[in-house]
């Protein structure tokens, strides 16, 4: 499955460069955009890209040839789902959270309290001292295990917004039919979903590349989900 969706998005890509790479620049342009104020970071991280990134899927498989405002609509072809899809992420976001917040609660507590405490006010030092002050070393093991965990748990859940927009289906239903088939194809999903953490990662710390990588991701994913929908989940 990896493997054949690596090949099936490089070949939309060469198919479509332009209007991809287009939609790499309104991706960083929004990332920018983030920056102004926590709110409008909320809003382009839960709502814009996830309703940009799922619709690349839309765009795959269209001719060669488009003209940009064609690549753009079916760029945006999810936002009839908008609303429905910007509360799933914000309930993915809650719960990955909160897991992380209670495994690393439950591995470094009373250091990580101290500091929340000490930088209630202060978001930014609470970041700095999170890189600094914290001995992660100390229970790498339990790190590594939380790594390991939180990468089984997105592998269940990967296929969600997917499987909302594509699917057309609810946002109860989604993460189910999501949760189904990450069960029953955990082997073939695991390895697709490493490298796409790996890809994701690479995409927001390559400035400038993401403008080609962010796309190739989002192209990445949805032909994983078209793959995983060909096996019959």
């Amino acid at each position: 499955m990896t493997l054949d969706a690596l090949r099936m998005a490089a070949q939309a890509f060469r198919r479509n460069p332009y209007p991809f790479a287009a939609t790499g620049v309104i991706a960083l342009a929004l990332n920018m955009l983030a920056l102004i104020h926590p709110i409008m970071s909320l809003v382009v991280s839960i709502g814009l890209l996830p309703m940009l990134y799922t619709g690349l899927g839309t765009l795959a498989t269209a001719e060669p040839g488009l003209r940009f405002t064609q690549a753009l609509r079916l760029a945006l072809s999810a936002w009839p789902r908008f609303g429905a899809l910007s509360l799933l992420m914000l309930n993915l976001l809650f719960f990955f959270s909160g897991v992380l917040g209670l495994a690393l609660t439950a591995l470094y507590g009373d250091q990580l309290s101290e500091l929340a405490e000490f930088n209630q006010s202060n978001p930014e030092g609470f970041a700095q001292a999170l890189v600094t002050q914290v001995n992660w070393a100390q229970s790498a093991f339990g790190l590594a295990a939380l790594a390991l965990f939180v990468l089984g748990l997105m592998t269940l859940v990967w296929m969600a917004p997917l499987a909302l927009v594509h699917h057309n289906l609810g946002l109860i239903s989604a993460p189910r039919w999501a949760f189904r088939a990450g069960r029953t194809h955990f082997a073939k999903l695991l390895p697709a979903v490493l490298l796409w953490v790996v890809l994701s990662v690479a995409s927001g710390a390559l400035l400038g590349l993401n403008i080609l990588l962010w796309p190739f991701t989002a192209l990445f994913h949805f032909f994983c989900f078209s793959q995983l929908g060909k096996q019959g989940a």
